[in-house]
């Protein structure tokens, strides 16, 4: 799936082209001309470089306005070598984690005057890779890529580094590449949720997470783990899942009625996993939903209506954190290695109780 979103153009008003016939593009020889200025003048203008005086500009910007002015992108792409345009491989996008980061990045990409292309990897690496190489045959100028895995074989990454194309992996580290990262400290994140849970009582725990295939699982889990070991509590268990949805989390939901003892707290890898928890109890047995503590990861917006503690992820500075970070790269032509670790923030609401 390929979503093509252009930032610069969307809600842009068409006005009537005065002087000029509407069925004309308009140059940057004919908006110098009208104002008696040279065309490198209306360029420097227009790509918001210096040398232009504030009252020439404002001149330039108005009349470029009222002629609706567009710029020649393939004209752009053969003087600068570039083609604008940056793409951005997400690994589900039906999760409500993921839009918030993208409106940074698209924040970001309409700052430099850049076009973004999101694609949708289904959360499987094949179709990862073939997005991939579907956006370096379309010649985007640099890309950032939140994994499938996080475990898998890093070669097509390594190629790209070879190749000089900039990347920016952000949520999930992929082991064996050495690139540009903005993520969040998950094992930090694990440890203190759980530990938060154990200060009020809870002793027994299920802990559904990936097949730990991706970072976030693994961080989160090993954090959860090491607490545990901390407190010496040894009755806990572990679900795993492949999607990390709320139609997944319904679907595990009876797995957890059937163990023995019942778990006194449940902590899901992202809080959608916890809405489809939660929604199935309501059906199905509400005076447990009415005992059991859960919490997850993220902090969505349907969180704070549920009521669902979390651990908010700052994720709309993590896509501009990504994005500069990119953009640093595309514009110094040359590779970097720099890693962000963005922390996380406990936030209790009502869906945990204390029970000491």
């Amino acid at each position: 799936m390929l979503i093509y979103v252009n930032v610069n153009i969307i809600n842009r008003r068409f006005n009537n082209i005065k002087g000029i016939s509407n069925r004309m593009s308009v140059t940057l020889v004919q908006i110098a001309d009208k104002l008696k200025i040279s065309p490198m003048t209306v360029s420097r203008a227009l790509n918001s470089k210096y040398g232009v005086n504030s009252r020439t500009r404002e001149k330039i910007l108005k009349l470029a306005n009222d002629l609706n002015y567009q710029p020649n992108c393939i004209a752009r792409s053969l003087v600068t070598k570039k083609s604008f345009t940056i793409g951005f491989i997400l690994p589900d996008i039906t999760i409500s984690f993921f839009p918030e980061i993208v409106l940074g990045v698209e924040k970001i990409c309409d700052k430099h005057n850049y076009n973004l292309i999101i694609c949708h990897a289904h959360e499987n690496v094949e179709k990862e890779h073939k997005e991939i190489k579907m956006l370096i045959q379309r010649k985007v100028d640099g890309l950032i890529i939140a994994a499938s895995s996080s475990i898998n074989k890093p070669a097509i990454y390594n190629e790209l580094i070879y190749n000089k194309i900039p990347i920016v992996f952000i949520d999930r580290f992929v082991k064996g590449v050495t690139a540009n990262f903005v993520g969040y400290n998950d094992f930090e994140a694990g440890y203190e949720l759980t530990e938060r849970l154990i200060q009020k009582g809870h002793r027994q725990f299920v802990f559904i997470t990936d097949n730990l295939q991706i970072s976030t699982g693994i961080d989160r889990y090993s954090g959860f783990m090491k607490v545990l070991k901390k407190y010496n509590i040894g009755n806990s268990h572990k679900l795993s899942l492949n999607l990390f949805t709320e139609e997944e989390g319904y679907k595990i939901a009876p797995e957890i009625l059937n163990m023995s003892p019942l778990p006194t707290a449940i902590i899901g890898l992202n809080d959608s996993i916890c809405f489809g928890i939660i929604e199935f109890l309501k059906i199905n047995n509400p005076e447990y939903l009415n005992k059991v503590s859960m919490a997850g990861f993220a902090n969505m917006k349907e969180s704070r209506y549920i009521g669902l503690t979390t651990m908010d992820q700052p994720k709309l500075e993590l896509g501009e954190t990504a994005a500069e970070l990119l953009f640093e790269q595309i514009n110094n032509k040359k590779p970097l290695n720099k890693k962000v670790i963005l922390k996380m923030k406990y936030i209790e609401r009502n869906s945990v109780k204390n029970i000491i």
